[in-house]
């Protein structure tokens, strides 16, 4: 299940690569499962690359189920609806039944356990193809307004003995006969049919139509042909591509790529060649500042590495001057004699703190440090200090 996530996943990149509409929804994932020995089953409606394992295991395992099971013999469907105690129950309804020979038991009920193949809910998708609501079958019944000797009487009426199973259908005579005799066609095929179904919101699937054949495959008819000899087109990059070109690691790259912000990287570093100082700004200092509403704009950040290019700021200034940039501030620069403003704190500190470092020792270095850094942060790089 999990190479079945990586392949969407490598083409969802290649897609991104040629510049496709993106988000939730804008790519359409159909995902092709069948079991040795099985057909082909089409699941349609994937919109959450996350979900897909769990969705492929859980067909596969239905799939693996359906495959034990034998081609049932189903006997002829009967109008049971004049019988009076189930007349009583839905007076203005048609009735209708089959019995299916030796299925006992494999048509489940809520009380089912999770590995039960439930083939009652796989029969139930068939029959509201036609407009049927459900059906009803001898595994749950009774229940539904159904007592326990209109089960008894329906199973005389249709032949049933112990090992066997009936399905119920109830509604105007001529729709639930076309019901039922869906289901009926669909419980004599043998092992997984060949067919579309959709992913529901739980990570299952349900029965949506059969598998088209030869005859679905056709040219566009509304579209006229387009030649297209003449035309040059020019392959995008791969994401992958773009990711090995970046100088950083592969997990900065990837963030950038994904991000759609190598472009903007590549342009930086060509101008002033300091590739992991510009990653951290647009993977993490752009994104802190947008998040508190700051509005930084590339005018902003040129302006910025210019200065630290220059020896004018500090990298512990840059978040602040590109904030005072993008509010029309002037920029706090460095001060030419910042190193001896530095050295003269330390030394008026050490003077004031003589006593605790005496009883400290190295130990006193890191409650030093606090008072110094909070002074020139953003005035001095922490590692000159």
């Amino acid at each position: 299940p999990e190479d079945v996530q990586n392949a969407a996943r490598a083409l969802g990149r290649l897609l991104r690569a040629c510049k496709v509409k993106r988000g939730l929804g804008t790519i359409r994932q159909d995902v092709n499962v069948s079991i040795n020995g099985g057909e082909r089953v089409e699941l349609k409606g994937f919109q959450d690359l996350s979900t897909m394992p769990q969705v492929v295991e859980n067909e596969a395992n239905r799939q693996k189920n359906l495959s034990d099971i034998s081609k049932a013999k189903v006997g002829n469907i009967v109008d049971i609806g004049e019988l009076q105690s189930l007349n009583s129950s839905y007076s203005n309804e048609g009735a209708m039944a089959c019995k299916i020979s030796g299925w006992k038991g494999l048509l489940g009920n809520k009380k089912s356990e999770k590995e039960h193949p439930r083939l009652g809910k796989e029969l139930s998708e068939y029959a509201k193809k036609s407009g049927l609501k459900g059906i009803m079958h001898s595994d749950e019944l009774p229940n539904y307004g159904i007592e326990i000797h209109d089960v008894e009487m329906i199973m005389k009426e249709l032949g049933c003995n112990e090992e066997d199973s009936f399905i119920l259908v109830l509604g105007e005579k001529k729709i639930a006969r076309k019901g039922l005799e869906m289901v009926r066609k669909r419980t004599e095929q043998e092992g997984v049919p060949k067919e579309v179904r959709r992913v529901t919101p739980e990570g299952n699937t349900r029965f949506l139509r059969p598998m088209p054949g030869a005859s679905r495959m056709y040219p566009e008819t509304d579209i006229a042909p387009l030649n297209i000899t003449n035309l040059k087109i020019e392959i995008p990059k791969t994401l992958d591509e773009r990711e090995k070109e970046l100088p950083l690691n592969g997990e900065e790259s990837k963030q950038l790529v994904n991000g759609e912000l190598d472009y903007q990287f590549n342009i930086l570093n060509k101008i002033y060649e300091n590739p992991k100082l510009i990653s951290r700004i647009l993977l993490h200092t752009l994104p802190q500042l947008k998040n508190e509403g700051k509005n930084i704009s590339m005018y902003d950040l040129e302006k910025v590495l210019d200065l630290f290019n220059k020896g004018e700021i500090v990298k512990e200034g840059i978040q602040n001057a590109l904030i005072q940039s993008s509010n029309n501030e002037d920029i706090e620069k460095n001060r030419g004699n910042i190193e001896q403003d530095v050295k003269e704190f330390i030394n008026n500190l050490i003077n004031e703190k003589e006593k605790f470092i005496k009883e400290r020792g190295m130990g006193a270095v890191g409650a030093l440090m606090g008072p110094v850094m909070s002074k020139f942060r953003g005035k001095m790089d922490g590692a000159d200090i």
